[in-house]
């Protein structure tokens, strides 16, 4: 899957909080794509975590970040 392709299935994607897992099956399968082995670890239904290894050793880079969005619904006050 190229690039493009990746942002253009993220965008899509329903990523409200809450429906994390949408968006990391599909970073898996674009990491699946590389030969990179990749699991979810689940923090609550629906909510889950993506963990990549590549290689061995050290030094060891970590990356972070968000799967989720805040819903673009207007806030009841």
């Amino acid at each position: 899957m190229d690039p493009i392709t990746l942002l253009q299935q993220l965008i899509q994607v329903n990523s409200v909080n809450g429906n994390e897992r949408a968006v990391v099956q599909i970073i898996q399968s674009y990491l699946a794509d590389a030969g990179i082995d990749a699991h979810f670890v689940e923090t609550a239904p629906g909510r889950d975590n993506l963990i990549a290894e590549i290689g061995s050793g050290h030094p060891l880079l970590a990356w972070t970040g968000h799967a989720d969005v805040v819903s673009a619904e207007p806030v009841a006050s």
